[in-house]
């Protein structure tokens, strides 16, 4: 069984708000790069996601994005835009 493994294209866009926002707020962030796994001769794919770890005090918030459109918190079940996050960041930073 073979395994292909592809980049994930990236939002450069939202990358560049959320990095304008953590220096803005002087927050240390990390991106990992998002992928996409395929076997071989199948039909099977796992999309990992890209991830933006953000280090906030002694809190860590977890950002995933798939696209260009979509941004979670923590899963996909809690969608977020930069308004949300920013609004977050500010209370945690002032407990």
């Amino acid at each position: 069984m073979k395994y292909i493994v592809e980049k994930l294209t990236k939002n450069d866009e939202l990358e560049s708000k959320i990095k304008v926002l953590c220096s803005f707020k002087n927050i240390k962030f990390n991106i990992k790069q998002g992928r996409i796994i395929s076997i071989e001769n199948t039909n099977i794919s796992f999309i990992v996601p890209h991830k933006i770890i953000l280090d906030i005090n002694k809190y860590k918030i977890l950002l995933l994005y798939f696209d260009n459109d979509n941004l979670f918190l923590y899963d996909r079940r809690i969608p977020i835009n930069i308004r949300k996050l920013e609004n977050i960041i500010s209370k945690l930073k002032n407990r």
